[in-house]
């Protein structure tokens, strides 16, 4: 799906994928996620260039949004490309109707026109089957402090399994909470 967003609730979806993080506390070891977020609700973005801060509360964490070189424009509008599944999301958050869609695959192309079918498509007929993958480190986290005093005998402790990295009740998403030194 091609949606016209503008820079304003672009931002704002930015920062919902974002509470896919815990707020990080001083003596945080590790980063943890939120258990009410699922993995697959969480939405990295290229065509900016960002940082998550997650010292921070959810709602507050993008910070130096731009793209093309120029801060986000809360005015302008972004042309956007989403799966169908995120456009419903987007949809149901309010950050984009049905009259913001300018271009869906699907409606062009049946079936050809789903994700998976156009990357294949497109690795065969414009990459000539062969996969290189480049990281283009357009997004970072800030905000968690690396070298916090005794972190490596904690990360051994974990390693070797004397401190359990907690995982929410369904069992369905690690780390819901930050290993933290001071709390050990």
């Amino acid at each position: 799906m091609g949606v016209n967003m503008t820079g304003e609730n672009l931002l704002k979806y930015m920062e919902w994928s974002m509470n896919y993080y815990n707020q990080t506390e001083p003596g945080d070891v590790t980063i943890s996620f939120n258990p009410k977020v699922r993995g697959y609700n969480y939405d990295m973005f290229d065509g900016v260039n960002y940082k998550v801060d997650i010292s921070k509360p959810a709602g507050e964490r993008i910070v130096d949004a731009t793209i093309n070189g120029q801060p986000i424009d809360p005015n302008k509008t972004y042309k956007v490309a989403v799966n169908n599944y995120r456009f419903g999301t987007l949809m149901n958050l309010g950050l984009v109707t049905d009259k913001d869609k300018y271009y869906d695959s699907y409606e062009e192309l049946q079936d050809g026109g789903r994700i998976r079918d156009l990357i294949v498509r497109y690795v065969q007929e414009n990459l000539k089957g062969e996969l290189n993958p480049k990281v283009d480190n357009n997004w970072s986290i800030i905000g968690f402090e690396e070298n916090v005093p005794g972190k490596d005998a904690v990360i051994e402790k974990i390693r070797t399994g004397e401190i359990k990295v907690p995982m929410s009740e369904d069992g369905r998403t690690l780390n819901v909470q930050s290993i933290n030194i001071n709390n050990l």
